[in-house]
């Protein structure tokens, strides 16, 4: 009950504030992209179509599945980072909600959020072959999902104002073109592997070329390695509040 409180007052702030309700909107125009706008893009790439076609289709659906959890992401770190300096956090503490409820809703939100877009991507993209396992896609898609909490966490961690969220939002946001990785050859791609989000694609890219063991695989890697990274992340976010 009191998250269905939360979430109307989110949804009224969400409304008024332009940037916030661009930041919940805009995976629709990102979705809208990659229907429309990607297959003119690839079809005026040189050489034969039909070779190569797929591998940079699938890139280009890595890279947007990728951009969808960091606006929620970044939209619930501004909410964190707003609630912490009203000293929210430390009034909700003393309620029957307690910090748990609160970090667990305002943290569960942007996730839920991002596994809906992420999990209309793939059909709404038509960019992959009909032979693409819906299975062997899921790591990749919970995984990218499981982006956003992190990106919000991070925000929390490392900025000490709205400000500084949103430095810290667009520094970080180069990580979503780790894709591109994908196009050199190996082992120098493997540079990629320091960040999440190479390994987030690697499965993403394996499931569309029908790998689904190495699918499973990088999935399964790129969740125990943002685990990892939000449970650093977390503590260092708790320590500013406290």
């Amino acid at each position: 009950m009191i998250w269905l409180r939360m979430s109307v007052v989110d949804a009224k702030q969400t409304l008024r504030d332009p940037m916030l309700f661009f930041m919940t909107a805009a995976p629709l125009l990102i979705l809208a992209a990659l229907r429309y706008a990607a297959p003119y893009g690839l079809s005026l790439l040189p050489g034969d179509p039909e070779s190569g076609a797929l591998d940079f289709a699938a890139i280009v659906s890595a890279v947007a599945l990728l951009l969808v959890p960091l606006l929620p992401g970044t939209m619930a770190g501004l909410l964190l980072l707003d609630e912490r300096d009203e000293r929210l956090v430390a009034a909700l503490a003393v309620t029957p909600l307690r910090k748990s409820g609160y970090f667990g809703y305002r943290l569960a939100f942007p996730f839920v959020l991002s596994a809906g877009y992420a999990a209309a991507l793939p059909s709404a993209s038509g960019l992959l072959p009909p032979g693409a396992n819906a299975l062997s896609l899921a790591p990749s898609l919970f995984a990218a999902a499981a982006l956003a909490p992190m990106f919000a966490v991070l925000m929390g961690a490392l900025a000490a104002n709205k400000l500084e969220g949103l430095a810290v939002s667009k520094l970080s946001g180069w990580v979503v073109f780790a894709p591109a990785l994908l196009l050199a050859p190996e082992p120098a791609q493997w540079v990629g592997a320091l960040v999440p989000t190479y390994w987030i694609a690697k499965s993403y890219v394996s499931a569309a070329s029908g790998d689904a063991a190495a699918a499973y695989g990088w999935g399964i890697g790129a969740l125990l390695y943002l685990v990892a990274l939000f449970v650093w992340l977390f503590g260092k976010y708790l320590r500013r509040i406290e």
